[in-house]
């Protein structure tokens, strides 16, 4: 994982309404408040040692052309630079900074504006991008990090290459996503990003809008990011994603307009194994209309048995929570007939089932394809307003069907080893 540099945070864990019985078992290590103060730009400044200057009057791909491969090049801080064309790396793997004050401005929407940059074996550091058609492309081993990327018709940012990464962004108040990744490619890295208030077009969000999405990517890392207000999903992994690590994320306040529309906190869809996803918190995310497809974490048509360097797809040591007590804390189905869940395993997670509302916890599918798949829930601590038999769990069948107690789901040999908590 490395060592996170020294920054002017507070790393001290933090209490979230009621600090967790076992101290900082559940949710991210540091608690929540540290991994939304880590997430998002610092400060850039230019790195001297024969970095080459400029300004929004030069021709930045002409000065790469004219220097040695791999040189930095420092853009001057406080001024526009406007741009209609692609931003390239021309080969050559440049280092280009944008000091502080620095814009990267296109034509919104016009007609012949590309990209803001695509880039393979270069690193782009700082810098506010906005008003482009689609937003920053980072090609193979392309790195970007410290900018601010605003007002992009389409998606702020997206994974195109593989051992790309991206640390320290902040995308925010785009039309379609604030990232996404697509593209057969292997070891991609989502870093200390702030991900926040994107769809801002409104786009279908059980289609493709939301805070991001990604696809057809074999190893990813998405770490200490918060993901926060976004109309839609929060993280949404959909079809042939395997080998996913997401640890110590906060995904929280994703919602939309109607009770219809998909507002998962994070979606993991249609998928494969290898996947661990550990130590997040998942935060008054979705509907209160009670539907599987429609909570803080929605696992549809998961298949670990498929690809992946294990048999599973591991959720664990998560802290999920809504304040709402409507909400589905945890759900998986079948979304895809053709290939039911298999080996999604739920395993040692704080889930707080607030509230009055009848289904919050388990699985449903009418074809009952959940049984005799590997798929389980144990040693989860679940908190409720009472230990009387409520029915808050949910297995097989059409949703709202076949709700079960606490004795009817430790029947099915799940959470044998689980505990409830009075809240």
């Amino acid at each position: 994982m490395g060592v996170r540099r020294a920054r002017s945070r507070i790393a001290t864990p933090t209490i979230l309404r009621v600090q967790p019985p076992s101290g900082d078992d559940y949710g991210p290590t540091y608690g929540a408040q540290w991994v939304r103060d880590g997430a998002g730009p610092d400060v850039v400044s230019d790195p001297g040692g024969g970095s080459i200057p400029f300004n929004n009057t030069n021709n930045i791909h002409t000065l790469i052309d004219s220097n040695p491969v791999g040189s930095t090049f420092v853009g001057a801080g406080s001024q526009t630079y406007t741009r209609t064309v692609t931003l390239s790396d021309r080969g050559r793997n440049p280092t280009i900074i944008f000091l502080p004050g620095a814009i990267l401005n296109g034509p919104g929407n016009a007609a012949g504006n590309i990209d803001a940059a695509s880039f393979t074996n270069g690193t782009i550091r700082g810098g506010k991008w906005q008003n482009f058609t689609s937003g920053i492309v980072l090609n193979a081993t392309a790195i970007l990090e410290d900018a601010e990327i605003t007002s992009i018709y389409n998606v702020g940012f997206g994974f195109l290459g593989s051992n790309s990464r991206a640390t320290r962004v902040w995308s925010h108040h785009n039309g379609k996503y604030g990232l996404n990744g697509a593209g057969t490619i292997t070891n991609v890295t989502a870093e200390y990003l702030r991900v926040n208030d994107n769809n801002t077009r409104k786009l279908d969000t059980g289609d493709d809008a939301g805070s991001s999405k990604f696809n057809a990517i074999d190893g990813m890392a998405l770490r200490y990011c918060w993901f926060d207000h976004n109309y839609g999903n929060g993280p949404w992994w959909d079809t042939n994603v395997r080998n996913l690590m997401c640890e110590e994320n906060v995904m929280e306040n994703h919602y939309a307009d109607t009770t219809t529309e998909v507002q998962s906190g994070l979606f993991y869809e249609d998928c494969e194994g290898g996947t661990v996803i550990q130590r997040n918190l998942l935060l008054d995310n979705g509907s209160t209309n009670g539907s599987l497809g429609l909570g803080n974490v929605q696992i549809s048509s998961a298949n670990g048995s498929k690809g992946g360097a294990n048999d599973d797809v591991l959720i664990t040591r998560n802290i999920i929570d809504c304040a709402n007590g409507a909400i589905v804390q945890i759900g998986i189905h079948n979304g895809h007939v053709e290939d039911p869940c298999w080996g999604v395993h739920v395993v040692q997670n704080q889930i707080w089932l607030r509230g009055e509302g009848t289904i919050k916890c388990g699985g449903s599918d009418p074809n009952n394809n959940l049984v005799g798949r590997d798929n389980y829930f144990a040693t989860n601590e679940y908190h409720l307003g009472s230990l009387n038999d409520i029915q808050r769990w949910h297995w097989n069948g059409t949703q709202g069907t076949n709700p079960k107690t606490w004795s009817q789901w430790q029947a099915l040999d799940f959470d044998t080893d689980g505990t409830r908590v009075v809240i």
